[in-house]
């Protein structure tokens, strides 16, 4: 039953985030825009203000553990600031579909991740479905309208946003047992906003003066974008993390650019073409690929070992089992 619940929860945050990419393009299209820094900030702020005094009126609020704050700056570090910094600037500078798909290759990052850290070897397949994502992103671009100077200069912002998911992702492991979820949420956004207020006021000095300008529609656009893609979807998914683990989780990204296509064909946001929808294609198929097999954990100290297997559902060895 929990795992049902977990994959129901999944595809409402994976739906959501794809969702985002759409509204941030919204906001974007506004006269005055805010800012990249300025629009994570609001986002993040909406939603610690609401979520904060739910929780404590709730009395559901959790402490932090001594030995654990170094772990919650550290993946609010990588998720939400520089994920976010990232792949909202992406935003501004191609279309969602494209910033979609590109960020549901996450998975395919996880495992060279475990690998790096743990001194895992890469299987063939996980290769062979890396190279087949990649062929179809190429496929997606060739159907994206942007400016090619734009175009590449999101695509490689894109890429940092990717790698620093994946770095949250390998980080997560570490507190993912320990707290509730929405606890999980709410602490990523407090911190994220230790690192993105200095940030918003050094690099944008008129983000204040132009809040009272923005129109109502940015307004709810904003709102959107804090309780549901920055509070409830990364609630969901801690929670769906938790219950199944980080590569059946990280999977469920899969289906994300569907629900950024689909939202722009829509709307009237993006235009139909072929080659847009057969380089997606290629893409997912490519990531079902690279996750029909995972490495094995081999080499490490046993009760590593069992942690690394649990979080993303890698195969017992022989050695593991005697242990």
């Amino acid at each position: 039953m929990k795992k049902n619940i977990a994959y129901l929860l999944l595809i409402f945050a994976t739906g959501c985030w794809g969702l985002s990419f759409i509204f941030s393009r919204e906001i974007f299209a506004g006269d005055p825009a805010p800012s990249v820094t300025a629009l994570v900030t609001l986002r993040l702020l909406l939603a610690s203000i609401i979520t904060i005094p739910v929780l404590l009126f709730m009395k559901q609020w959790e402490h932090l553990k001594k030995g654990d704050w170094k772990w919650f700056m550290l993946i609010s570090l990588f998720e939400p600031f520089l994920y976010h910094l990232c792949e909202t600037g992406a935003v501004s500078m191609v279309n969602a579909s494209l910033v979609s798909v590109i960020v549901a290759t996450v998975p395919l990052f996880v495992p060279f991740g475990v690998a790096a850290v743990y001194k895992q070897k890469i299987n063939r397949q996980l290769l062979f479905g890396v190279v087949i994502s990649i062929v179809g992103v190429v496929a997606m671009t060739l159907g994206d309208d942007s400016e090619g100077g734009s175009k590449l200069k999101g695509i490689l912002i894109l890429l940092c946003a990717v790698l620093a998911s994946t770095a949250y992702m390998l980080i997560l492991v570490k507190i993912a047992d320990n707290y509730k979820p929405v606890t999980i949420t709410t602490y990523q956004n407090l911190f994220g906003l230790v690192y993105f207020i200095p940030c918003t006021l050094l690099t944008d000095s008129s983000a204040i003066s132009n809040l009272p300008l923005y129109s109502t529609k940015t307004w709810l656009l904003i709102l959107t974008l804090g309780l549901l893609c920055s509070m409830l979807a990364y609630t969901a998914y801690n929670y769906g993390f938790k219950q199944i683990g980080a590569s059946q989780a990280a999977a469920f990204m899969n289906i994300s650019p569907v629900f950024t296509l689909a939202a722009a064909l829509i709307i009237g946001q993006e235009q139909f073409a072929w080659m847009k929808i057969i380089g997606m294609a290629i893409v997912i198929v490519g990531l079902f690929v690279a996750q029909m097999d995972h490495s094995q954990i081999r080499g490490i100290g046993p009760r590593t070992a069992r942690r690394i297997r649990k979080a993303f559902n890698i195969g017992n060895t022989p050695t593991d089992k005697t242990e």
